[in-house]
């Protein structure tokens, strides 16, 4: 309901805003009615009113580089061309194109008001730039209700709420402004032939229209929450109210007007629809010839409030009446809704078995069909529940040779279409290739190659990567000036980057060279379109996964297209800190390398970059490009050791993903990949409890297993920053971090299942580091209790013995001991262990140093044949010297170690050997 809902704003939005050429009105006042600017300026509109953008920038640029064209008119003419996006994007169907659309529109506005921060026009160009946000809420919400993944889709409406947002307080500023364009002008009666009452009415209408597109946000928003919800109650209220205050107001006005319809239908969407329908009816009845677009949105809204109260039949009735009306615009968004509407109107009387229409079930579900499948041949908000209606009554299944053999083309391309809308790719590809069957290329190459683009386009989508690349390859090079080459190049670069990515084995090399080839085909013929710089980003996606940054770099930078430009430099960005690291890494021990420097420096400085163009393009901090831009840059800071700063490019996004409730699975990671950013920083920066409330976050947003080992691999990171200190001799970090590290380690424990044998056996020797025995031995016995059958449960045992003798508990240290060297009389680690056991014990109970000395002494005496002698030996000889002088027996240990130096000079080792010549020292020798 909500996608169905929504549709009906954005139709609304593009067809009835009354937002009039007022940049073309102004400049006709400024430039004259009869002067050649004015007349380029007509013909400009001419052009947009007609949907032909393309001619419309091409017309711009060509008057731009006319050296004939006025001085006055070119400040126009670059407003007219940000403009012209924003017109585009408002009708653009793709949801890629649209963003790219306005991503560029928002370029073009800044750019008209940085070069014209004083002309007419600049006031205008605000409240258009608030139009764009305003158009990527609308975007968002139309990618939330494709998206199947729920958490994906919760993620995307946040992100429109955001967007909304943002575009309300761009037009609350622009509002301040028309309000005050508007108050310069006198207050008193005005004579038609004054000129400034033409400039007066023109400033009022600006400012009635910015207050309707105000309301349209809190309308566009509500929709972004359930039914019933108090958020969706309570801006239906706030729109409704700003509405009727509108056409209070301006009752004579076009906006008048329009705010009366929408008053009425945010009475529909609280349900008062009997108030509603009298507003529908108090429109439909007005005879003014401007209101007729008007009136179509209202009809439309009339049988989707019919609908509503059941009525059924008449609300089938009303459809039937726009669309015999409205003959001509097959395709346009609100012929697809009121077809779905007259769908489900059908929908409904056979559910509910009416009399009338059970005894024309046939015929009706014949018609529902139909429609239906002119509505899933479009990309539009209406499709996926048309998709959901549609296979309840025509359920997919194969399509029979005979049934291809007696369609004619244009019946296997209509038909063709309804299955890609039922995501049927196995019937739509036997449907095209029979088109393709009955079509001649040499005559006809422009319906053939339709069809070959919509082939390889399903291909795709079958997941048949490699047939998809070869159709699409051939229709790029074959036939470069077709209108859908572009697209035939894109698809084809993508085809076979898919094939590259999920088809692994000995063809993967020849994957990579097609698409690096079609990539330098692509950027050769149309070196300033979108897909050539999709076709850029590859190729340094390709160099950089090869370790050729400097070539990575190049490509990354040349891209132009204001949509790609922030995710290539953010990517050349990567590109050069990995080569800071390589540089690094071949760099001498114990020095730095300036090269590598330079690199990392280039790094920050275009992350830092791109974030704060992301920051100025008011990006929500939740937005997933812009929390992959914000982990990079606080990772490098992390890096080279500035956890200050790298904590202030997290927080913001952090405590922003903190409230969200449901996440998409990239966000999702990425959150969890901020969050361990954090925690290092935190560490880092001396902040022990921000440290552990960090674990505890991550916890919420993630669990199982992979949170289990992601606080292993933390864990691990945390050591070697602890084992950095030490070597440091900072003693005040090391404490810090020994105190946040042993909190860690009691989290990580306690997490009671999905541990795995690596997690806790490291987490069982951590402690015994940090002279945790008893802590250690509990967990050296979940280890053994949990996994029984590893083939590592040796070392376990061995590490329980030590934590036993390390509690002091040496009865139970020499049992473990014991039956180790008894299953394996030939371990020499389980021998070394027991001797330590009995030297531990000892030195608490004096009587064992006789047996200590004995086993040490055996052990020396069985390693003594070995040749060479292992290190071990040496060791053995300084463990019976050792146990002589914790005795009192200083002159035996003298003996005992003389002896053993006097037959090696390496004693084994340089550790044993300064071991020996303390001890020494100690006795007197």
């Amino acid at each position: 309901m909500l996608r169905f809902r929504r549709a009906a704003a954005l139709i609304a939005a593009v067809l009835v805003l009354v937002s009039c050429s007022y940049s073309v009105v102004e400049a006709r006042q400024e430039l004259g009615e009869e002067s050649p600017s004015n007349r380029s300026l007509s013909f400009l509109e001419g052009l947009r009113d007609r949907g032909y953008f393309d001619l419309a920038e091409e017309y711009i640029a060509s008057l731009r580089a006319d050296p004939n064209t006025a001085e006055e008119l070119k400040p126009i003419l670059a407003f007219e061309e940000a403009r012209n996006k924003l017109r585009e994007a408002e009708v653009a169907l793709e949801l890629e194109r649209r963003d790219l659309l306005l991503d560029q529109g928002r370029a073009a506005f800044d750019a008209f008001l940085k070069d014209h921060p004083n002309h007419e026009l600049a006031v205008e160009a605000k409240v258009q730039l608030a139009q764009v946000l305003y158009q990527r809420g609308q975007t968002a919400v139309l990618k939330a209700e494709e998206s199947e993944d729920p958490a994906d889709r919760e993620a995307k409406l946040a992100a429109a709420r955001a967007a909304f947002a943002e575009a309300r307080r761009s037009f609350d500023a622009g509002r301040t402004d028309l309000e005050q364009a508007y108050q310069a002008f006198p207050v008193a009666f005005l004579d038609e032939s004054d000129p400034r009452r033409a400039a007066r009415d023109e400033a009022q209408r600006r400012l009635i229209d910015a207050i309707l597109k105000r309301a349209l946000i809190d309308y566009d928003e509500a929709q972004t929450y359930p039914e019933g919800s108090d958020d969706r109650n309570r801006l239906l209220d706030e729109a409704t109210v700003t509405f009727k205050g509108i056409y209070d107001s301006y009752r004579t006005w076009m906006a008048g007007f329009a705010a009366r319809m929408w008053q009425g239908k945010s009475l529909e969407e609280k349900g008062d629809l009997g108030a509603a329908m009298g507003i529908y009816n108090e429109l439909l009845t007005h005879e003014d010839p401007r209101l007729r677009e008007l009136q179509r949105q209202v009809a439309f809204f009339k049988v989707i409030a019919t609908r509503k109260r059941g009525e059924f039949p008449l609300a089938e009735r009303l459809a039937r009446d726009w669309l015999n009306a409205s003959r001509g615009d097959t395709g346009s968004y609100e012929r697809l809704g009121v077809q779905l509407e007259l769908a489900r109107n059908i929908d409904a009387q056979l559910e509910d078995n009416y009399a009338a229409a059970v005894a024309r079930k046939d015929e009706l579900v014949g018609d529902l069909i139909t429609q239906l499948s002119q509505v899933v041949a479009y990309a539009s908000p209406y499709k996926a529940d048309a998709v959901e209606l549609l296979t309840k009554y025509r359920p997919s299944g194969p399509i029979d040779a005979r049934t291809l053999a007696g369609l004619s083309f244009d019946q296997a391309m209509t038909r063709a279409r309804e299955e890609m809308g039922l995501r049927s790719w196995e019937n739509a590809i036997a449907l095209l290739r029979s088109a393709l069957t009955k079509v001649n290329p040499a005559r006809d190459s422009s319906r053939a190659n339709e069809a070959r683009y919509l082939l390889a386009f399903t291909l795709y989508s079958a997941g048949r990567y490699h047939e998809a690349a070869v159709l699409a390859n051939f229709l790029a090079r074959r036939y470069p000036t077709w209108e859908s080459s572009l697209g035939a190049t894109e698809l084809g670069m993508g085809a076979l980057a898919q094939a590259y990515e999920t088809m692994k084995g000995p063809g993967q090399a020849q994957d990579l060279q097609r698409l690096q080839a079609l990539a330098d085909y692509t950027i050769a013929t149309w070196p300033d379109s979108a897909q050539a710089d999709v076709a850029r980003i590859l190729q340094g996606d390709i160099a950089l996964g090869q370790g050729r940054y400097p070539e990575a770099i190049e490509a990354y930078l040349s891209v132009k297209t204001s949509g790609r430009v922030l995710d290539a430099k953010s990517k050349a960005a990567s590109a050069h800190w990995r080569r800071s690291l390589d540089l690094r890494k071949k760099a001498p021990e114990g020095t730095e390398s300036p090269e590598a420097t330079a690199e990392a420096d280039k790094a920050l400085a275009l992350l830092q970059e791109t974030y704060d163009a992301r920051i100025e393009a008011r990006v929500a901090p939740t937005d997933p490009d812009r929390l992959s831009n914000a982990a990079d840059l606080a990772e490098i800071h992390l890096i080279e050791d500035r956890p200050a700063e790298s904590l202030s490019v997290l927080s913001p996004h952090t405590e922003a993903l903190s409230s969200v409730t449901s996440m998409s699975d990239r966000t999702k990671d990425l959150y969890v990949r901020l969050m361990k950013l954090q925690l290092q920083a935190h560490i880092a920066d001396g902040q022990t409890d921000a440290a552990i409330e960090d674990m505890g976050l991550l916890e919420a947003v993630e669990s199982g297993e992979r949170l289990t080992q992601l606080f292993f691999s933390l864990g691990r990171l945390l050591e070697r920053e602890m084992e950095a200190q030490r070597q440091a001799g900072d003693r005040a970090r090391l404490e810090a971090s020994r105190n946040a590290f042993e909190k860690f380690l009691d989290t990580l424990i306690e997490r009671q299942s999905n541990q795995s044998y690596e997690s806790l056996q490291w987490a069982g020797e951590q402690m015994l580091t940090l002279e945790r025995p008893d802590r250690a031995i509990e967990i050296f016995g979940r280890v053994i209790e949990e996994f029984p059958d590893s083939d590592r449960l040796l070392r376990t045992r061995l590490k329980l013995s030590g934590a036993h003798r390390q509690a002091g508990q040496f009865k139970e240290a020499w049992a473990v001991s014991a039956k180790l060297v008894a299953e394996n009389p030939k371990a020499l680690d389980f021998l070394m262990e027991q001797c330590q056991v009995l030297e531990d014990w000892a030195a608490v109970e004096p009587g064992y140093w006789n047996v200590a000395i004995r086993h040490w002494q055996d052990l020396a005496k069985r390693l003594e044949g070995a040749r060479p002698r292992p290190a071990e030996y040496y060791e053995c000889w300084y463990h019976v010297a050792l146990c002589q002088f914790n005795k009192g027996s200083k002159d035996a240990a003298r003996r005992t170690l003389k002896s053993v130096m006097a037959l090696s000079n390496t004693l084994g080792s340089p550790e044993i050997k300064q071991n020996y010549e303390q001890l020494l020292r100690r006795a007197g020798g």
